[in-house]
């Protein structure tokens, strides 16, 4: 999983006719002026906007009726802290958050990543961001404007981008990983998890895949830092 950190540029991004499966997009926001510049703006790159809501209470119910590939979320501090909401939120197959967010809001960013959001956009930010944050979004990555990323600092970014590489795992993948911390080869673990060594193989490549690490060395390290409990 890569972690893609906005750019400060002030020219506008240029609309693409590439796409061929337009992304379907839902806007959470504060105010009808807002919502109607950003579904101009996201309509004219050719995605499709699904949804506009001004009123977070009935945020999960549309979305859940709707079910979009991406919401746009703009919310308040003291309910950027309400994980019950945004858990409630990722119940919802495949959707992909990003907050649009405050400078005073900025404390609340490493948490979010760790309740499923796949990025934070700076509401000063240029609007290519926007665009940028749901490409990397729909691809699985995370996404951080460049002011978001120099108030936490690399570290700390990279730190984020590891818990939400651990919180994309199943639990059979995490029991995979400490029984790899432990040193223990694909034969060894089918027997300790009662399965065949190709399920083991599969669950391997897999967490390769989510954690974008391409050694059992790196895949060790990862579970030593990151996984010292059992899930159990």
């Amino acid at each position: 999983m890569k972690v893609y950190l906005g750019k400060d540029r002030r020219k506008p991004l240029p609309a693409t006719k590439q796409k061929t499966t337009r992304a379907r997009v839902f806007l959470a926001l504060e105010s009808e002026f807002t919502a109607d510049g950003m579904k101009a703006f996201l309509i004219r790159h050719q995605f499709a906007v699904v949804g506009v809501e001004l009123e977070h209470g009935h945020v999960l119910e549309r979305v859940k009726e709707i079910a979009p590939d991406v919401l746009i979320l703009r919310m308040h501090r003291p309910e950027l802290r309400q994980a019950r909401y945004i858990s409630q939120l990722r119940e919802v197959p495949n959707l992909k958050m990003i907050f649009w967010i405050s400078k005073s809001d900025l404390e609340c960013v490493a948490q979010l990543v760790k309740d499923g959001i796949r990025g934070c956009v700076l509401r000063s930010s240029p609007r290519a961001e926007l665009i940028e944050a749901i490409e990397a979004a729909l691809r699985g990555d995370l996404f951080f404007s460049q002011a978001i990323q120099d108030h936490l600092g690399r570290a700390a970014i990279r730190d984020l981008h590891h818990a939400s590489g651990l919180s994309s795992l199943t639990e059979q993948e995490r029991r995979v990983l400490m029984l790899i911390a432990d040193g223990l080869g694909n034969k060894q673990i089918a027997k300790a998890l009662h399965v065949d060594r190709r399920t083991v193989e599969t669950h391997r490549r897999r967490l390769k895949q989510k954690l974008r690490i391409d050694s059992v060395a790196r895949l060790t390290k990862f579970a030593l830092k990151y996984c010292l409990t059992d899930p159990e």
